[in-house]
């Protein structure tokens, strides 16, 4: 069976000297259910879940010629590993599954006389997010023109839900203070207000997965919940007020993410 092509911060971990055997990444760790005990009931209710970090660990062995090319070796690969949070690139899937993370542990194993071989493990955190994604966005484009709302199926791929980041830009604009943004199907919504009332070019930025909003890349305020959306299908509105002319296009970006 061929290696799997693996690096970490963009060194490779399947070289001539140091082996990546073993990986283990496809595992859930802890999904963290949220239940409310009801009195004199059995059972509970179910309220929310959410995921621990992800662990991942890697086993395998490093060698070189000589002892000293040996430890000078070892050196190097802890060095490598213990960058500060860094992209794990894992082939899977007939492509590459990237995890952000940092090592937690790296545990070396020398027999007395091994003298230019040791066997290797180590031990991976995604603390930011504990999903696997692709190396690239997926998007989708869409124009909306006056007296419309934008209406239609959003379906990502993946295996958990998106954090898409939402961009709507103005090419033509009159009398229009207010944007709202629902996703029909988890019944969130987001608007996004200007008094003084959007102008042709103005780019709007919803980001979901930085909960932030901004107007021509300033901090913008809003009101309402930053949307979520499922890998299975989503029905996406986005609609302009109270003026009726108006052409944008909206384009929604995001990772595929994986379980």
């Amino acid at each position: 069976m061929a290696r799997v092509v693996i690096s970490y911060g963009g060194t490779s971990l399947q070289t001539a000297n140091i082996i990546t055997q073993e990986i283990e990444h496809e595992s859930i760790d802890g999904k963290q259910l949220d239940m409310q005990k009801l009195a004199s009931r059995d059972g509970a209710k179910f309220l929310s879940a959410n995921f621990n970090p992800r662990v991942i660990r890697l086993r395998g062995y490093i060698k070189d010629t000589t002892q000293a090319n040996m430890e000078a070796a070892i050196d190097t690969f802890k060095q490598t590993l213990n960058a500060t949070t860094k992209n794990l690139d894992i082939g899977y899937a007939s492509g590459t599954r990237r995890y952000v993370c940092d090592m937690a542990r790296i545990t070396l194993l020398r027999a007395h006389y091994n003298v230019t071989f040791a066997e290797w493990e180590a031990e991976f955190i995604c603390h930011k997010t504990p999903f696997g994604k692709t190396l690239d966005t997926t998007s989708s484009e869409h124009t909306i023109t006056s007296l419309s709302t934008y209406s239609g199926s959003y379906v990502a791929t993946g295996n958990y839900k998106p954090k898409p980041r939402i961009i709507i830009t103005f090419s033509e604009v009159a009398a229009i203070t207010h944007i709202r943004i629902r996703n029909i199907t988890t019944g969130d919504w987001i608007d996004i207000d200007n008094a003084s009332g959007y102008v042709n070019n103005d780019e709007i930025i919803v980001d979901c997965d930085q909960y932030t909003v901004t107007l021509n890349d300033v901090a913008w305020d809003y009101s309402g919940f930053f949307p979520q959306f499922q890998p299975s299908g989503n029905d996406l509105r986005i609609s302009f007020g109270p003026g009726i002319h108006y052409k944008a296009t909206a384009i929604i970006i995001y990772y595929p993410l994986y379980l």
